[in-house]
C-alpha cells in the first residue's frame, strides 16, 4: 500500500479499490500510473484476489477507468504491460479494446526465470 500512496502523493498515478457493489467487500485494485501529462499517456494496472477471478469484475472496472481517463483526465493513450503467459488478463484487455503492439523478450525476472511481457495500448481517437 505504501507504493500506491506514493503514486498518489507524487501525482504520477491514481488508484481505485475494486469493491463489491452491494457489500463493499474489497476485491482488488485498478489504477493509472506513469502518467505523463505532457504527452497525455499513462499505464494501467490491475489485480484481483483469486476468489474473484474470471467473473467479469476486472473488465467492468477497466471500462470505467478507461472512460474516466479519456473524458476527465484527457489522457490520449493508455498502455498495459502483461506477462505473455497471462491469457486471462490479455483477453480482458482485448475485450476492452486494447491492441497488442509487441512483445518485450526476457524483460523481467520472475521466480529466477526471465519472462516476456506483451505491450497493449488503447487510444482515445
Amino acid at each position: 500500500m505504501e507504493w500506491y500512496e506514493q503514486l498518489l502523493i507524487d501525482r504520477s498515478g491514481i488508484w481505485w479499490a475494486i469493491e463489491n457493489r452491494n457489500s463493499q467487500e474489497f476485491m482488488g485494485t485498478i489504477g493509472l500510473y506513469n502518467w505523463v501529462k505532457e504527452h497525455r499517456r499513462a499505464e494501467i494496472g490491475f489485480w484481483l484476489l483469486p476468489p474473484f477471478w474470471r467473473q467479469g469484475y476486472t473488465f467492468e472496472a477497466l471500462e470505467e477507468v478507461i472512460q474516466y481517463a479519456f473524458t476527465q483526465l484527457k489522457i490520449h493513450r493508455i498502455e498495459a504491460e502483461v506477462e505473455s503467459l497471462n491469457t486471462h488478463s490479455k483477453n480482458t484487455l482485448e475485450k476492452a479494446g486494447f491492441k497488442l503492439e509487441g512483445t518485450l523478450k526476457s524483460y523481467e525476472i520472475e521466480n529466477g526465470e526471465f519472462i516476456d511481457l506483451d505491450i497493449y495500448a488503447i487510444l482515445n481517437d
